[in-house]
């Protein structure tokens, strides 16, 4: 079915419902109509399918209204997307603005085909692949760059977020930006997500998106400056400080 976010982006989204004997896994509700009922178990890890391709996640949708609400975060930079999925977030920031847009996932096919769907946006946005960790991958696709953003990506199921903190590290430039949606689905997985942060020296910013969701803002690479204050040209008033906190 064919969906249409707020800045008319529209995305070919399957409906990924995996079965269990005669009952559907509630880690994959994304057919279901209540937007809030979207989280994953470590039951997931038992099923045959992968439930996790192919549609939207709840991260992705409040980090592609973010962008829609913030547009000055990426309007004319060079912007990278990891983990794009559908690519609805990266498909928002081309709409946002941004220069330039790269999609990547370790496997695209999914957003291409929305690329192909969004003719407006096309000449802006590029679909590659690439595994978090790989170097020389990243290297290939021309970092360093302006904004990365990632949307939940960090789940029970897929909890070791250090090489995808490193490819984020490694693919901004310096006095960048990079934007990090997660939702708990485990505390957990939060608390490991917290510690790799705090051991990636960076300045660490995180904003509430609503319950259980959260923005992390990460910018001066390898720890300078003053973590009151963002490097990346955008006031504070523009991305709402007074909902902001350091990362625990």
């Amino acid at each position: 079915r064919v969906v249409a976010s707020m800045l008319s982006i529209f995305i070919d989204e399957p409906c990924v419902t995996p079965v269990v004997g005669s009952t559907r896994a509630a880690c994959a509700p994304f057919c279901d109509a209540e937007p809030s009922y979207s989280f994953a178990t470590d039951d997931c890890s038992l099923l045959d399918v992968d439930w996790t391709r192919g549609a939207r996640w709840r991260g992705g949708e409040l980090l592609a209204e973010f962008l829609t609400a913030h547009p000055q975060l990426v309007a004319g930079r060079r912007v990278l997307e990891l983990g794009t999925g559908t690519g609805l977030v990266g498909l928002s920031a081309a709409s946002a603005g941004a220069a330039s847009v790269l999609l990547t996932d370790q496997e695209v096919a999914q957003a291409s085909h929305n690329v192909r769907l969004n003719p407006r946006l096309a000449p802006r946005t590029d679909v590659q692949v690439l595994s978090w960790g790989d170097a020389a991958q990243l290297g290939r696709l021309g970092p360093p760059f302006d904004v990365v953003v990632a949307a939940d990506v960090v789940y029970p199921t897929n909890a070791n977020a250090l090489p995808l903190l490193q490819t984020i590290r490694n693919a901004s430039r310096p006095g960048g930006l990079a934007l990090l949606a997660y939702v708990q689905r485990s505390t957990a997985t939060t608390e490991l997500l917290h510690q790799l942060l705090r051991s990636l020296h960076a300045r660490c910013i995180r904003r509430s998106l609503g319950r259980n969701a959260w923005l992390y803002r990460l910018d001066a690479w390898g720890g300078a400056g003053d973590v009151r204050k963002p490097t990346t040209g955008v006031s504070d008033t523009a991305m709402g400080s007074r909902e902001e906190a350091p990362c625990p």
